[in-house]
C-alpha cells in the first residue's frame, strides 16, 4: 500500500521525534511507511530545485539542440531557407555543421526529425 505524501511526511516527523534525526536508509520502513524510499525521494527534490535554480541543465544535449533549433529560425525568418554550407557560422553558432548533422542523422535513420520535433 503506498501513502500519500502527507502521510509520508507524518511518518518522518514521528520518526524525527522518536530518533532525533532523519537519516534514513533508502530501503529502510519505519511502522510500514517506506521512509527510506520517502526521504531519498526528498533529497533528490530538494537537489534538483536547487539545481533549477542556477540554471542546470539536465538534458544537456536537448537544451543545445533546442538553443541550435531556435538559431536556425532566426537564420530562415532573416533568409527564407537554410541552404548554409557547412563551414558557415551564424550570429557566433556554428549554424552550417548543425544542420549538416540534422540531415545526416535523418538520412541514416538513427533519429528521425519530425515537424514535432
Amino acid at each position: 500500500m503506498s501513502h500519500s505524501w502527507e502521510e509520508n511526511y507524518a511518518a518522518l516527523n514521528e520518526y524525527f521525534d522518536f530518533y532525533g534525526n532523519t537519516r534514513i536508509e533508502q530501503g529502510k520502513k519505519y511502522k510500514g511507511y517506506a521512509l527510506g524510499a520517502f526521504v531519498g525521494s526528498c533529497r533528490m527534490d530538494y537537489k534538483k530545485d536547487m539545481l533549477l535554480k542556477i540554471g542546470f541543465a539536465f538534458d544537456l544535449y536537448g537544451d543545445d539542440w533546442d538553443k541550435a533549433y531556435s538559431i536556425a529560425e532566426e537564420y530562415y525568418a532573416e533568409y527564407g531557407d537554410l541552404l548554409i554550407k557547412q563551414r558557415d557560422v551564424y550570429k557566433e553558432f556554428r549554424l552550417g555543421q548543425w544542420i549538416s548533422n540534422q540531415r545526416s542523422a535523418y538520412s541514416r535513420n538513427t533519429r528521425k526529425i519530425t515537424q514535432d520535433t
